[in-house]
């Protein structure tokens, strides 16, 4: 495996690593240095247990493919650690994602730029041609990171977080009463699990259907969808890492027929955050009502039967105005700017061919 003679003098090494066959203390070591990361980005919350994140990389599903590299530092500590990640879904096999992360005290030597080239090699060899990632205003070194890499802005987005105990309780009674008056053709229902079986290809298909409509701005990404069992693989991830869902969803009366849902995601091992996933309602039922419907029955449910709970978190592209609109009104605010990126790997090779650049 290369690397640079500059970086090995000073006491780095690199390796790769398989995070589903790595030892405990390997994993353990990686775990680590996750949550020094955690504590940059986010250092209001809690950081997420060794112990999950072990059980996470244990529980892969099988259609995820992983790489992963580490640099140590002279005392053998992890100081930077880089991945790539596919889902052989059938779709987009001509993209991939990755990160490169990097404890602040070792940026600007060159590290980014060699685990980079691993990353390149790899992305060669899988025959894949298009490199997309994430980064936040909160760690400003990934975007200017992107940015020398002359990679492509492609979706920008925010991160939005509810304050729990000012919430609009009257507002989302309000909602929840609005809703009612369309019970004749619609009910409630609510999963606190996984998807039960009768129920999974109607989840599958509303799933299927509102996550591809959803704005993709400029990335060059395809439609992308998820099989019955694939859907349990991920189950079964969330369960192994202690992670909960909840789901509120529409079901039309006449049909039977799933048309709408919300869903949420908690862990006990940081009980005071709530994360929002999921919200979606079929093109045939959007303009009555249903998104502010489960959206307010699912606050409702949380803050009655999860008091522990402090905020929730949201992510939405800036072009999704229909969500923003439900969120704004509810009363989520920012909490951080995200974009997402793309480039291509033949810009990734001329970037590093280049004597010039930087790490």
């Amino acid at each position: 495996m290369t690397f640079p003679a500059t970086l090995s003098d000073a006491g780095f090494t690199l390796a790769s690593i398989d995070v589903r066959a790595a030892d405990d203390s390997m994993l353990t070591a990686l775990a680590a240095h996750e949550q020094a990361m955690e504590r940059e980005s986010t250092p209001e919350d809690p950081p997420t247990p060794i112990h999950e994140q072990i059980a996470g990389w244990r529980n892969l599903p099988g259609f995820a493919e992983i790489a992963c590299w580490i640099v140590r530092d002279a005392a053998g500590q992890i100081a930077a650690d880089a991945r790539t990640e596919i889902w052989h879904t059938g779709s987009n096999e001509h993209a991939l994602w990755f990160t490169v992360q990097v404890l602040p005290e070792h940026r600007r030597q060159g590290i980014a730029r060699a685990l980079l080239a691993q990353v390149a090699s790899y992305v060669a060899v899988r025959g894949r041609s298009l490199l997309m990632t994430e980064t936040t205003d909160r760690v400003p070194a990934g975007e200017a990171f992107m940015r020398r890499l002359n990679g492509e802005p492609g979706l920008p987005g925010k991160l939005r977080q509810l304050d729990l105990a000012s919430a609009n309780r009257e507002l989302i009674q309000a909602w929840v009463a609005r809703g009612e008056r369309i019970g004749q053709r619609y009910q409630l229902g609510f999963f606190g699990g996984p998807y039960p079986d009768a129920d999974l290809e109607a989840v599958l298909t509303l799933h299927n259907t509102t996550w591809n409509s959803e704005p993709r701005g400029d990335l060059d990404l395809d439609d992308e969808r998820l099989t019955a069992e694939q859907i349990r693989e991920l189950e079964r991830q969330n369960a192994a890492r202690g992670v909960e869902r909840w789901t509120v969803f529409a079901r039309e009366r006449e049909t039977g027929a799933i048309v709408g849902d919300t869903e949420v995601f908690w862990n006990p091992n940081r009980p005071q955050l709530v994360w929002q996933g999921f919200t979606g309602v079929l093109p045939d039922h959007q303009g009555q009502g249903l998104g502010h419907w489960v959206k307010a029955a699912m606050l409702q449910r949380i803050l009655t039967e999860r008091p522990e709970a402090r905020h929730i978190r949201t992510g939405n592209a800036d072009m999704n105005a229909p969500m923003l609109k439900i969120n704004e009104e509810l009363g989520f605010r920012l909490f951080s700017t995200e974009m997402m990126w793309q480039i291509p790997l033949q810009r990734v090779q001329i970037y590093l061919s280049s004597s010039q650049s930087g790490g």
